[in-house]
């Protein structure tokens, strides 16, 4: 006959197998600057790569930042947009939502960039920019 003893000390082997038998792999932190994109950027800590100028950049380190206040589950926050012009202001890299589309300028008048694929515009109205994305103004600067 089998005591409850004998039941019990058969439990406890078969668990002593099962947690043995399991490997825990030890976590490793994530270190800042540890990681490298495509283009040898160091996304963890906020590079990303231009398109424009062929380099890595931090947009929120760029002169022009565009805003947009954001509500999410109660909770309000500032979205941020960096704008980088070339040289000459011919053309301008805008770095917004994860994608960086490349705007040129409009009949050199250096106020008005355009990307027509995916409807970007990047406006100078009464002193202040302003990014349209779909006819609808999303972003402008802030002072």
């Amino acid at each position: 006959m089998i005591t409850i003893k004998q039941i019990y000390q058969c439990l406890l082997l078969g668990a002593g197998i099962v947690v043995l038998g399991c490997s825990v792999q030890p976590i490793q932190p994530q270190i800042t600057g540890g990681d490298r994109d495509d283009h040898d950027c160091i996304p963890s800590a906020g590079y990303v790569w231009s398109d424009l100028i062929q380099d890595c950049i931090r947009p929120f380190e760029l002169d022009l930042q565009l805003m947009r206040p954001m509500t999410n589950e109660g909770s309000t926050y500032v979205q941020q947009v960096g704008v980088l012009f070339s040289a000459d202001k011919s053309t301008c890299e805008v770095f917004v939502d994860g994608k960086s589309p490349i705007l040129e300028a409009v009949e050199e008048s250096r106020y008005l960039y355009i990307e027509k694929k995916d409807h970007y515009e990047l406006i100078k109205k009464s002193d202040q920019w302003e990014l349209i994305i779909n006819k609808t103004i999303r972003f402008t600067e802030s002072r």
